[in-house]
């Protein structure tokens, strides 16, 4: 009863990484900050957010990123909303859709909602930005499931703006929210790839299980939860905040807030 215990164990995690900043920023010697959330699917944290709200807030991000899956079709909607109101107001939010986000059959009402929120969607698009003198690029691919709202819709129309986002003498930043599609993206230019959807394979005993199963990969994930190298990107996998799906219970593999640190420094 104890190991189960241990096993089942889905108190929040804070995963940090720390990554360089590269040429954008090597005359800087400012950190900046960015807290991925991924996969809440409407949880609640307590009775509103708190727990999650305040260790963001204890780590004073610079950027918050939201990559997919933050609503759930099969979940009220307060659980997001209870974050995104309580995120801080200063910091410029940026979210791509993940596949729950369409199944729930109401795109259209999310990113209205989203909007009110001050929450910037990113749809096979980018954004420019300047934080601590840096310049940044963060660009936001679609997930397949937008065909649910629009048949027509093939993923390929994204290719001409995505190349067109990593833009030279920036950081470039794509996020995704399956990382089987985010990396295809990587020969494109981009220095870090961000995504979720795995839940970290929803079983890890490692070193010998790493993810035992996640959507779009299948069994033992090669991408299931943590950062990754593929060519000259970085790719940043992040195992979720959701306890409550799937069905099957998370082993050793507790929900988790990642916060990225991207520190002056050459690439790798």
């Amino acid at each position: 009863m104890l190991l189960a215990n241990c096993a089942t164990h889905a108190s929040l995690k804070t995963v940090y990484y720390d990554l360089p900043l590269g040429e954008p920023a090597r005359n800087e010697r400012q950190t900046i900050i960015i807290v991925l959330l991924s996969d809440l699917h409407s949880d609640i944290y307590g009775e509103d957010q708190t727990p999650v709200l305040e260790r963001i807030n204890e780590v004073s991000p610079d950027i918050i990123v939201l990559s997919g899956d933050i609503y759930d079709n099969r979940a009220s909607p307060l659980g997001t909303r209870l974050l995104l109101a309580g995120l801080p107001p200063s910091v410029p939010v940026f979210y791509v859709t993940g596949n729950h986000e369409y199944d729930c059959g109401k795109v259209d009402e999310i990113m209205r909602e989203l909007s009110d929120f001050g929450v910037t969607v990113l749809s096979d698009d980018h954004v420019a930005l300047t934080v601590k003198r840096a310049r940044l690029v963060i660009a936001g691919k679609e997930d397949p499931n937008k065909r649910l709202a629009d048949p027509s819709y093939d993923g390929a129309s994204a290719e001409g703006p995505l190349r067109e986002a990593a833009l030279p003498g920036a950081y470039r930043i794509l996020v995704c929210h399956r990382p089987e599609i985010a990396k295809l993206y990587a020969p494109y230019g981009f220095d870090l790839l961000l995504s979720g959807h795995t839940h970290g394979g929803q079983i890890r005993l490692p070193p010998l299980v790493n993810g035992l199963y996640a959507p779009g990969q299948g069994l033992f994930p090669k991408y299931s939860g943590g950062v990754y190298g593929i060519g000259g990107a970085v790719l940043v996998v992040s195992r979720g905040l959701t306890t409550r799906r799937p069905f099957i219970p998370r082993i050793f593999n507790p929900p988790e807030l990642v916060v990225l640190r991207l520190v002056p420094g050459p690439s790798y």
